[in-house]
């Protein structure tokens, strides 16, 4: 859940217009970077906000639907 709450506080930053030199919005957008895995080019609209909007977002998803399915099998009885 961590990873996904890191790649939406990116996508809030960026497309809420945050300052990109800010501390705050460059440290999410390092962490944010690596955790979008293959996602981060999957679309290339030419709005750069429209961009991370669908990439990271579509990366938050799947480290939910990640963290869903593992908690899962954990909690497998047997």
């Amino acid at each position: 859940m961590t990873f996904a709450v890191v790649l939406v506080l990116h996508v809030l930053l960026t497309v809420g217009g945050a300052n990109p030199d800010n501390g705050i919005t460059r440290t999410a957008a390092e962490f944010a970077q690596p955790l979008a895995l293959g996602f981060k080019d999957l679309f290339t609209p030419e709005d750069p906000k429209l961009n991370v909007l669908v990439n990271h977002g579509i990366a938050a998803l799947f480290w939910l639907v990640a963290r869903s399915l593992v908690l899962r099998l954990i909690r497998r009885p047997g």
